[in-house]
């Protein structure tokens, strides 16, 4: 990820949590919009560029602790192909065509419970998710020889 969009990423995280630090926790319904960087860990990071994570998660309250949520969030990363063709030498060549990136859609459903009082608490919950992943596709053309 470049420099640009780290930074762009940086101060929208900054300015949305400004905003949203104002809100009256009283409140039975919450909505928090989120962003953030994605990495790749263990071997997708082989093949799979950082990326980001856009999300918006709406809880309603049942209670003053007890509530119910649905949380939206997309992911995108850069494909990053690890593959090393130049070990084939001539009289053969290898191209690559890669179109699209890794992405996923996903959407949660579940309980949330809140510990502490006043400004400062934790949320645990529990949620079954529905994802929707796309994955980019890849040519790869062997030419030469007799």
């Amino acid at each position: 990820m470049n420099s640009k969009k780290l930074l762009l990423l940086t101060g929208l995280l900054f300015c949305s949590s400004v905003l949203f630090a104002q809100i009256n926790t009283e409140k039975s319904l919450q909505l928090n919009p989120y962003i953030g960087m994605s990495t790749p860990q263990e071997d997708f990071k082989n093949f799979s560029k950082s990326g980001y994570v856009l999300g918006l998660s709406l809880d309603k309250y049942i209670s003053s602790k007890f509530g119910l949520g649905i949380d939206f969030n997309y992911q995108s990363h850069g494909y990053k192909n690890s593959t090393d063709y130049s070990i084939i030498s001539n009289p053969y060549s290898v191209s690559s065509n890669i179109s699209g990136d890794w992405s996923s859609t996903n959407i949660t459903l579940g309980p949330t419970y809140k510990f502490g009082t006043g400004k400062i608490n934790t949320e645990i919950y529990a949620k079954g998710c529905i994802s929707m992943v796309q994955s980019p596709s890849e040519e790869i053309n062997l030419t030469g020889g007799t």
